[in-house]
């Protein structure tokens, strides 16, 4: 039969230890790992949005500057050349010396693969490179666009007839008194374009396109073709587009942000589960306080209701003996003395019966009655006790009776246990003042002291049972106090400072009398 019953609980043990682990794993995951993986995921989105953002801005300026630096380059190469249709002009048709001015210029200056001067019918009669054949431009639209306008005009780029290489012509047409006397055309290398535009390239990819959609120049420091484009600026001396790629974000940012967002959310989230658990735990303790204080009020009730017949024995006796005494002492004072001894045995045995109010609540006979009664009898009382302690009792009442609706010896009761809480905390003297006064439909009794006050943490345990700061207290008269209180509907209130004193608040609610 023990080892069943080991077994069982053993069980129960394990079962009971089980639960909270499945609950504490349960805690953890929803407060810490999954809003950590949110917060994760969405921080990378965000930052992965910012960067998204900061190289499309980074790539456009690379745009930018790559299609002013092409305008600076072809503008630069259309001066040259007007230059040197300058000066053929000044050499009035003197074709040695003008095929001299060619050859020297393309020997000095790379980028244009070859110069052609040509008859406004379109038939070169000079070429810097040899021709295979006579070579007729008059079906190119740029040398139409150059004879039409007298201005400078730019080809698309095309692979030259003459070199074969992918070249953009440029013709500057030679004219005197509104008469064009020939065209000047400037083949100019795109890869040497492409050679000079690369000096300034810094991590971007660069790719130029024309009009049509053609790529004429590509180049970077990597070839980052899954890389989509990520920002295009037009030029302004050409019909092209300068697009730019950047290299994207890698493994390694990822991973690094992934890090980062991770570590900051697993340190709020541990600080929140670490205040979950911490308010779980204050509400278990609290529960088990509930619980314990129920357990006391039940053993408080069994108790009572025990000694309740042992007490009342010597309490009948002391009754009839005082009865008999004052049969035989009929002087007024001494009846007054023994009415007052009569009153408070009836109220000590009243207080041993309703000492079950603690665990099992009784239904009480209830009337209206004045306050300032009630105070009236129990002054003479508390002016005695005061007396002991040296303390000066201070009474005020109000001008009109103040009705409610409780028990008179509950009320004695209440009002005795807080004015002798009073004077204990008085022992080298002072005052002890009572008042009441009307808020709205409530009727406040106030009862201050001059003592050393509470402290703040004793303050908080005040109403708990069996808690006591006295050497010889049982910790059961506030909450006695604040029982009996609740069942009328009011309610205890104790404002305290140290070295100030203390003020306790009674209220209840006037009666339908008072207020009528």
């Amino acid at each position: 039969m023990y080892n069943v019953t080991c077994s069982l609980s053993i069980r129960r043990s394990t079962s009971v230890t089980k639960h909270k682990w499945i609950t504490h794993i349960f805690f953890y995951l929803f407060i810490v790992i999954i809003p950590s993986l949110l917060f994760c995921f969405f921080y990378i989105q965000y930052k992965s949005d910012q960067e998204t953002e900061k190289i499309q801005q980074e790539a456009q300026r690379y745009a930018g500057f790559h299609a002013m630096n092409i305008d600076s380059f072809i503008g630069e190469t259309i001066g040259r050349l007007e230059t040197m249709a300058m000066m053929v002009q000044l050499q009035q048709g003197d074709l040695a010396h003008i095929g001299y001015l060619l050859d020297q210029t393309k020997m000095k200056d790379a980028r244009f693969s070859g110069f052609y001067w040509t008859h406004p019918k379109g038939d070169i009669l000079i070429s810097t490179n040899p021709l295979p054949q006579n070579i007729n431009l008059k079906d190119r639209d740029y040398f139409q666009e150059a004879l039409k306008t007298q201005q400078t005009a730019i080809s698309h780029a095309h692979l030259g007839r003459v070199t074969g290489r992918f070249i953009v012509s440029i013709a500057t047409p030679v004219v005197h008194k509104d008469h064009v006397l020939g065209v000047l055309i400037g083949s100019v290398r795109l890869d040497v374009m492409q050679e000079f535009l690369s000096r300034s390239l810094d991590q971007e990819d660069v790719l130029v396109y024309d009009r049509s959609g053609q790529q004429l120049i590509e180049w970077g420091r990597e070839k980052r073709e899954a890389t989509p484009i990520l920002a295009t600026a037009a030029t302004g001396r050409v019909p092209w587009e300068v697009a730019i790629r950047l290299p994207s974000k890698d493994e390694k940012w990822f991973l690094h942000n992934f890090i980062l967002a991770l570590v900051i959310s697993l340190v709020f989230t541990h600080i929140l589960f670490i205040l979950v658990q911490y308010d779980r735990l204050r509400r278990r303790l609290k529960l088990e306080q509930l619980q314990n204080d129920a357990q006391k009020m039940e053993l408080i009730g069994s108790l009572a209701a025990s000694t309740a017949h042992e007490i009342r024995n010597p309490l009948t006796g002391i009754k009839g003996l005082t009865t008999l005494l004052s049969e035989r002492h009929k002087n007024e004072q001494d009846q007054f003395y023994f009415s007052v001894i009569q009153q408070e045995i009836d109220r000590i045995n009243t207080i041993v019966s309703e000492f079950l109010v603690l665990g099992k609540p009784t239904v009480q006979v209830t009337k209206d009655i004045n306050i300032s009664d009630v105070l009236g009898e129990l002054v003479p009382i508390m002016e005695s006790e005061a007396h002991l302690f040296n303390v000066e009792l201070s009474y005020t009442s109000t001008p009109a009776p103040l009705w409610v609706r409780c028990s008179k010896d509950h009320l004695k009761q209440v009002i005795l246990n807080i004015a002798k809480n009073a004077l204990e905390a008085m022992p080298n003297g002072g005052t002890l003042s009572i008042g009441m006064n009307q808020v709205k439909d409530q009727c406040i009794l106030v009862i201050t002291d001059t003592g050393d006050g509470i402290p703040e943490d004793v303050l908080k345990k005040i109403f708990h049972p069996f808690f006591t700061s006295k050497k010889h207290g049982t910790g059961l008269g506030l909450v006695i106090c604040k029982r009996i209180l609740e069942m009328y509907n009011g309610s205890i209130t104790i404002h305290s400072t140290r070295g100030q004193g203390t003020k306790v608040e009674i209220t209840l609610p006037l009666s339908s009398e008072q207020n009528s």
